[in-house]
């Protein structure tokens, strides 16, 4: 009898070393810890950050005519021509992320969930724009 305990105490300590001193009931349950959710893009969010990261060169309804367009900056991008309205919300976010032509990348500036929110207004700008070849 006194072996059963000493062997039973034996298991109970040498699980604390194995689970690195997990319970035995997380251990059980097996399942990993809960990972916060990411957030979807939201076009409203991305408005703002729009407005002050985009507008000066694309405008205020990303057909490229901000400030930079007037100033006779060229290059600037229509953000709701064809071209544009055929990238992926993927492209788009890469574009903000890393820049393209003469725009610099955002990667440093923006988070990521804030690129996504602008790459959503984006789209929201190319579906109230009227389509142009």
């Amino acid at each position: 009898m006194l072996g059963f305990r000493y062997l039973a105490l034996l298991l109970f300590l040498g699980s604390f070393a194995l689970w690195g001193g997990m319970t035995a009931a997380t251990y059980l349950r097996g399942r990993p810890e809960p990972q916060p959710r990411e957030r979807a893009a939201s076009p409203a969010r991305g408005r703002q950050d729009y407005a002050t990261y985009c507008q000066t060169c694309h405008g205020d309804q990303g057909r490229g005519d901000g400030m930079a367009a007037k100033l006779g900056i060229p290059g600037v991008a229509d953000l709701t021509g064809a071209h544009a309205r055929a990238l992926t919300d993927a492209q788009i976010f890469d574009i903000i992320t890393h820049g393209k032509g003469k725009m610099e990348g955002y990667a440093e500036s923006l988070s990521a969930p804030q690129r996504r929110d602008i790459a959503a207004h984006v789209r929201f700008l190319q579906q109230q724009a009227p389509s142009k070849p």
